[in-house]
């Protein structure tokens, strides 16, 4: 790494070089790291203990808070609402937009500045981790 890269993204990067990553369809996600358009809902990060602010985007998805939910429940309400928060709230054709939790890289690139990730929360990413314990 260039010397003066900050130290949550070398962690970041490390991560994805360790851990192998399959998208929500089962194919290995290979980050592009390129310019793209994303929206991203932003919440402040909260303190451990705290609730996480309620959001119109969790009520849409019927979803009851942000921390700890199953990744099934939040996939089950990604896939039931989320071509409707697309095309009716966001105005987004959704055969060319969808929404899914926020991709490894993309998080790598828009982590560090934005201050995500300080408390010690584990983020759901758009696919799955694999570990070497399955």
């Amino acid at each position: 790494m260039p010397a003066g890269t900050p130290e949550a993204f070398r962690e970041r990067l490390e991560m994805l070089m360790i851990h192998p990553l399959v998208n929500s369809g089962g194919a290995r996600h290979l980050p592009k790291l390129v310019a793209e358009d994303v929206l991203v809902e932003d919440f402040p990060d909260p303190k451990e203990g705290d609730e996480t602010p309620p959001s119109e985007l969790l009520g849409i998805l019927g979803l009851p808070s942000r921390r700890g939910l199953p990744r099934i429940a939040i996939e089950q309400a990604l896939l039931a609402h989320g071509a409707d928060v697309m095309e009716k709230h966001l105005r987004l054709d959704s055969r060319v937009f969808r929404l899914v939790c926020i991709p490894p890289d993309v998080h790598l690139r828009l982590g560090e500045p934005q201050g995500w990730g300080r408390q010690p929360f584990w983020t759901h990413f758009d696919g799955y981790i694999v570990m070497a314990d399955g």
